[in-house]
């Protein structure tokens, strides 16, 4: 945990005290920002965003939990939210990275294969794409559609955006899939482990259970229902249920009139202001702020749109 606050949040690369996004979807070419860091992106992660890279032709090389994963073309990346990560690039990578707030994936209209399995991702994944031309055909007509939409770098949120997203995403999911079943054949007994806890964890985060309770309808011990996520996302169950709690805080604040109390109500907190400290410590702003941050960019968005 200590090592994970040593390494630099970002909002995108190079800019920390960038103001938090609800909204944002920003595409760029992988050269536009390795060249100004002579090809080397350092450990960094970001708090809020979901990235998707996209490798097509070059040299690469990915760097998480102290390994380095070439990155042979034509291959993706997807990185959770918060997941340090650092790449490698020579000069003649061509590709691209797509920045997309973790929030919208709330939004119901982003209709991705199996959207529990994508939100409990925790790792920093590398996904080969097949010897199939048609694949990486239509991932680079997505990309390049989602690029004639941007604006000053970022792309205006609407449905068509939305629907891209669903696509490019719900590939990815499935390519990864696909290889994880033919690498693995039967999947491992604590991945089943796991993939059953969250599932409890989803409809009954509210409830503010122990997770000896979880683990006790489960039919396990909790030493080993810890093994099990530990070993999938490098957490404590513990920590994920909190994890699920404050994203549905952050859920409410950005998309509810909520008070803040009617919200950690909901949530099972007995005490508002031990969500509150909660809810700081888990996203480094107040829960007012969280929920400003969310509305500043609305009105210059709509403005912005209008002129043109």
């Amino acid at each position: 945990m200590e090592m994970r606050s040593n390494i630099r949040r970002f909002q995108l690369y190079g800019e920390e005290s960038a103001a938090f996004v609800p909204d944002l979807v920003h595409l760029e070419a992988i050269a536009t920002r390795a060249s100004l860091h002579n090809w080397f992106i350092g450990a960094h992660r970001h708090p809020t965003i979901v990235q998707l890279l996209f490798i097509e032709r070059g040299q690469g090389a990915l760097l998480t939990d102290g390994s380095e994963v070439a990155l042979d073309p034509p291959s993706m990346v997807l990185m959770p939210c918060d997941c340090p990560h650092a790449f490698r690039f020579g000069p003649d990578a061509k590709g691209w990275v797509l920045s997309v707030a973790e929030m919208l994936f709330y939004d119901p209209r982003v209709a991705i294969t199996d959207k529990d399995q994508f939100r409990q991702r925790h790792a920093v994944e590398r996904i080969p794409i097949p010897a199939n031309e048609g694949h990486v055909r239509l991932i680079r007509l997505l990309f390049r559609d989602i690029e004639r939409r941007r604006i000053d770098a970022n792309i205006p949120v609407t449905g068509g955006v939305l629907a891209l997203l669903s696509l490019l995403f719900s590939l990815a999911q499935e390519i990864s899939s696909a290889a994880t079943e033919q690498q693995d054949g039967a999947q491992h007994p604590r991945r089943v482990l796991f993939g059953r806890f969250m599932q409890m964890v989803e409809s009954s985060f509210r409830e503010n259970l122990p997770v000896g309770s979880y683990a006790d309808a489960l039919g396990c011990s909790v030493a080993t229902l810890t093994r099990a996520c530990r070993e999938v996302t490098g957490k404590a169950a513990g920590a994920l249920v909190i994890e699920r709690r404050m994203l549905e805080a952050k859920r409410s604040l950005s998309l509810t009139t909520a008070s803040v109390k009617q919200i950690a109500d909901d949530l099972g907190f007995d005490d508002p202001a031990y969500f509150a400290r909660s809810f700081r410590r888990y996203s480094g702003a107040t829960a007012t702020e969280f929920r400003r941050s969310t509305l500043r960019r609305e009105p210059a968005t709509n403005a912005a749109l209008a002129r043109r």
